[in-house]
């Protein structure tokens, strides 16, 4: 079956080859149909040719989030997320996606209380810039405030901020703005009945 909407952005990169936009709309393009090696070549070269500040913070994200699901390579995944965040140090989004390599690819991280002390400080970092988010084009894995008290959370834990973390955790509970999706939800919940606190959630 012909992909209209992938030839019709191929042929508008073919006419402007040099045009950020142009590889930025291919890439997502490739994205949708997941080809993610095709979209992050795109992406990067978005990146590269852009003088727009917000459009290459977002490509290299959208790079980052294509390794991220292709899997294997976690230096790369790391890097194009630390590139972002040295692009505009002041965002949030960079740091939640750093959060999310440490969750799962954290454990390249010579120890664990080095993991986790990592974490805690992109969360707190990510939490003081909270107010400088904006909306995206195209990317969608920034989870937002209530991911950052997460990761803030888990990692004081396991860097002896016990009752911090349990009162953040108790929080993200209780907080009827919480907006995170399911699997947060299950990890806060099983984490609180671990940790001995499910009493003090608000029924």
């Amino acid at each position: 079956m012909r992909n209209y909407k992938l030839e019709n952005k191929l042929n508008k990169y073919i006419l402007n080859p040099r045009k950020d936009r142009c590889n930025f709309e291919l890439a997502n393009s490739y994205f949708d149909i997941e080809q993610y090696a095709s979209a992050i070549s795109y992406y990067l070269r978005s990146a590269e040719l852009s003088k727009n500040d917000d459009l290459v913070y977002e490509s290299l994200l959208c790079s980052w989030d294509c390794m991220a699901k292709v899997g294997g390579r976690p230096v790369f995944e790391r890097g194009q997320i630390l590139q972002a965040i040295s692009h505009s140090p002041h965002r949030p989004e960079a740091y939640n996606a750093m959060c999310l390599w440490l969750e799962f690819c954290g454990d390249r991280i010579p120890s664990s209380e080095e993991k986790y002390l990592t974490m805690y400080s992109y969360a707190c970092i990510g939490i003081s810039n909270i107010l400088s988010n904006k909306d995206f084009e195209y990317y969608n894995r920034y989870d937002g405030y209530f991911a950052f008290l997460y990761y803030k959370a888990i990692a004081g834990w396991y860097i002896g901020k016990t009752q911090e973390s349990k009162e953040l955790f108790l929080e993200l509970a209780n907080n009827p703005n919480n907006n995170l999706n399911e699997r947060y939800k299950t990890l806060i919940k099983e984490t609180i009945e671990n940790v001995g606190i499910s009493h003090l959630v608000k029924k």
